[in-house]
């Protein structure tokens, strides 16, 4: 058997770009996304791209996530202050939100859609994505004076401001 240094498949990005993030999906699909601005899904059975997201972020790709409510959608943070959320398969953006500076990084929890960023403020945004709590009219978030909540398709989108430096959150 050929021993490749522990290399199993080489992706290439594009040429000349650079690979900023990566991110698997539970049902095992790959998703690339960096200076080219665009998410990139592969199937690691056959190494062929799936499917191409090809400008859904304005800036280069430094964060992906496929969501844990429907993996047909997926989370992508660019460099500004912005994460969108669309479908990856019919490269069609669903939603977006922004900070009030650039993101240092973000994450979201692995057995639900609670999206967490941090901005170069010191400002961490959390965005509680519910696709049980159906509205007809957009609500402000109980007991979160800064807080809102909005009607986005079938989901509610609740996004919070927390202006503190420590966040303990149970996912």
């Amino acid at each position: 058997m050929h021993n490749n240094g522990g290399c199993v498949q080489r992706v290439s990005g594009p040429i000349g770009g650079i690979l900023y993030s990566l991110c698997t999906s539970p049902s095992g699909l790959i998703a690339v996304g960096g200076t080219d601005r665009a998410v990139t899904i592969y199937d690691p059975r056959r190494w062929s791209a799936l499917s191409r997201w090809v400008g859904c972020s304005k800036y280069e790709i430094t964060g992906l996530s496929f969501s844990s409510v429907d993996q047909s959608f997926m989370y992508v943070q660019g460099v500004d202050y912005e994460i969108t959320c669309g479908r990856w398969r019919e490269s069609k953006r669903a939603f977006s939100f922004r900070g009030d500076s650039n993101w240092l990084g973000f994450s979201k929890c692995a057995n639900t859609d609670v999206v967490a960023g941090w901005c170069e403020s010191g400002s961490i945004f959390v965005a509680d994505v519910r696709q049980d709590l159906l509205s007809a009219q957009p609500v402000s978030c109980s007991g979160y004076p800064w807080g809102r909540k909005f009607l986005v398709g079938s989901c509610i989108i609740r996004v919070m401001l927390i202006s503190f430096a420590v966040l303990q959150y149970k996912c």
